[in-house]
């Protein structure tokens, strides 16, 4: 992906967005994080266009983000009239994010086993 001038995802990219939604993280966090790791930061707009998704996509990805603490968002004044841009960035490296997806992937499939452990009990 290009800094500036992102309008499409490289294949790499997509099998990024990939592997991130099929450990269960909604498609456009998945497509935001991917965004915000290759270009550090973003206007709502520029993330927009850069992921493809629309505005309320954008800002439902961002809150579950907020919600884990990933990002941080700023107001930027603006030239004028009309609401402030807000800029976000990520607060953590996108490495301990993958790390807080695997635990929290480890921590759901502990909880099934013990569902399962005790359903065989049941049964015995």
């Amino acid at each position: 992906m290009n800094k500036k001038a992102l309008l499409t995802f490289t294949k790499k990219d997509e099998e990024f967005v990939s592997a991130l939604v099929a450990t269960g993280t909604p498609r456009t966090v998945a497509r935001v994080l991917v965004y915000l790791f290759k270009n550090t930061e973003g206007t709502m707009r520029e993330i927009e266009h850069g992921t493809d998704l629309n505005e309320p996509q954008v800002s439902i990805a961002l809150k579950h983000m907020e919600d884990h603490d990933w990002i941080s968002v700023s107001a930027v004044a603006g030239s004028g009239m009309g609401r402030p841009s807000k800029k976000v960035a990520l607060k953590i490296p996108v490495r301990e994010i993958v790390d807080m997806i695997e635990e929290a992937q480890k921590s759901a499939i502990e909880n099934r086993l013990a569902l399962l452990k005790k359903a065989k009990g049941y049964v015995a």
